[in-house]
């Protein structure tokens, strides 16, 4: 009913049978397990153990969890974006665009100057990492903090219902204009990566893999420099081992790749 009449999120709290269907109902259900047995925790987004543990779980790992998601699918949409505008694709991605920079230059073709196994292995191996790092250990605030300070929890709350002050803003981690500033950051870097990767290469006896390797490489290299940057609270030097390694790891890769493709041409 509250769900209903009022037209906001819910969390529901139960510990037995007769709460399931509640728990069911509610957009977030909690579970207790004890004594009444594990219908509740079984049938519940997340079980604990005493409803004391319910006030870490909001203000603790509901604001992590909130921080985190945000976080990771604004960077997902700047990577994707980056990638997606230097070559085309054959399907539309929500939120991507459709334009592409290379197909002005090849009479809107279809075909792509970056090799197909690196744009596949772009997601796979090259900037999936970090990402995952980033989700599983970055925290802006520790634990005691967001104990104390209850108040924090209003950051995810408030944007989720569309309900912020204006001296909260700023402190928020998603709102609308967040994605279209991100989507507009995207945009600027894949201009400047193709185009001067493109100007480079005017005049010269350049091949279109070189020029799609040389774009490759400053795409990885960007988003790589994007997540750290993104880096709230982690180990700050574990961030350069983590941007110089994967650097390296790309650069190999490129060159196992070159090597297999002339490979397979002489053959």
């Amino acid at each position: 009913m509250v769900k209903r009449e009022l037209g906001v999120r819910t969390l529901a709290v139960g510990d037995g049978a007769n709460d399931v269907n509640m728990i069911q109902c509610a957009d977030v259900g909690v579970g207790i397990s004890g004594q009444e047995g594990m219908q509740a925790s079984m049938a519940s987004d997340f079980a604990i153990t005493q409803f004391a543990f319910l006030k870490r779980l909001l203000l603790v790992h509901g604001h992590w969890c909130y921080e985190k998601l945000a976080r990771m699918a604004l960077y997902m949409f700047y990577k994707d974006s980056i990638m997606d505008l230097q070559y085309p694709t054959v399907f539309i991605k929500v939120y991507i665009f459709s334009l592409f920079w290379f197909q002005f230059f090849n009479g809107f073709s279809g075909s792509a100057h970056i090799n197909q196994l690196a744009q596949v292995l772009f997601n796979i191996t090259l900037t999936s990492i970090p990402p995952f790092i980033l989700g599983a250990f970055d925290n802006s605030l520790d634990d005691r903090t967001l104990m104390a300070n209850p108040k924090l929890y209003r950051n995810g709350r408030d944007s989720m219902n569309g309900k912020h002050l204006f001296s909260d803003i700023l402190f928020q981690t998603y709102r609308a204009w967040h994605f279209w500033l991100n989507t507009l950051d995207a945009v600027w870097q894949s201009l400047v990566i193709f185009f001067i990767s493109y100007l480079v290469f005017i005049g010269t006896n350049a091949s279109m893999d070189e020029l799609g390797t040389t774009c490759m490489n400053a795409l990885v290299f960007t988003a790589l420099v994007h997540i750290a940057l993104e880096t709230k609270n982690f180990v700050r030097s574990l961030v350069v081992v983590r941007l110089v390694g994967q650097t390296g790891a790309n650069v190999v890769q490129n060159i196992a790749l070159q090597g297999l493709l002339t490979l397979l041409s002489v053959e």
